[in-house]
């Protein structure tokens, strides 16, 4: 399956994710899907899990060439920019449709396997765990990260020998290394404003007294 850019969704390998105010997304976050007519839909966030709690949970899933020969300035957003990581850019900086074309931005992802998913909201994440018992079917947790990254950048991460993933010690975020790439040691800051595009889960399965998620989707 191919690769399509819209305003509203990113789709690849057939799955869709999410571009709907993805700038006020992070991996974790939780909150209500609101899927408005005639408005593109979007996670109405009502908060997020501690990054600590994500340290030893996150992956990367390799990076995506963009055809972006096919994808226009009105798929990018009203806005028609970027947030991009470059190399040695711990920051994503801001950068046009025209600039990303020029640079070969790729995507690169990240996510939290659903075994993972689940066993941190029954154990660690109670807030958020509630949260989804409360909200009923719209509920939803982020479970997956899209970002910008040059190419270099992201072919380096690609190649990565392994992940090192923390808290950010501002705690702006969550900082992940690419040890071993291609570019030597490579760190990033995933906080808000440098989602591209996201991947949701929903509770699926709960226990009988709805204290332990069972299954997620």
């Amino acid at each position: 399956m191919g690769t399509q850019i819209t305003e509203h969704f990113f789709e690849h390998n057939g799955r869709k994710y999410f571009r709907g105010k993805a700038e006020d997304v992070e991996l974790a976050s939780y909150g209500q899907k609101k899927a408005e007519l005639s408005k593109d839909p979007y996670l109405a966030i009502q908060n997020k899990v501690k990054s600590e709690h994500l340290t030893d949970r996150v992956k990367g899933v390799g990076s995506v060439a963009v055809a972006w020969d096919t994808t226009s300035k009105a798929d990018i957003g009203a806005r028609g920019f970027l947030n991009v990581f470059g190399v040695k850019g711990e920051r994503a900086v801001e950068m046009s449709y025209d600039e990303a074309k020029k640079g070969k931005v790729k995507l690169v992802g990240f996510t939290i396997d659903e075994g993972k998913l689940r066993t941190m909201l029954n154990t660690e994440a109670d807030g958020a765990r509630k949260y989804l018992e409360s909200e009923g079917k719209d509920g939803r947790v982020v479970s997956k990260a899209w970002v910008a990254m040059l190419a270099e950048m992201a072919d380096s991460f690609s190649a990565s020998a392994g992940y090192r993933v923390s808290a950010n010690v501002q705690g702006i975020g969550l900082d992940i290394i690419a040890e071993g790439g291609t570019k030597g040691s490579q760190k990033i800051t995933l906080s808000k404003g440098t989602m591209f595009a996201y991947g949701l889960h929903k509770v699926k399965d709960w226990n009988k007294d709805k204290t332990k998620i069972e299954n997620l989707v």
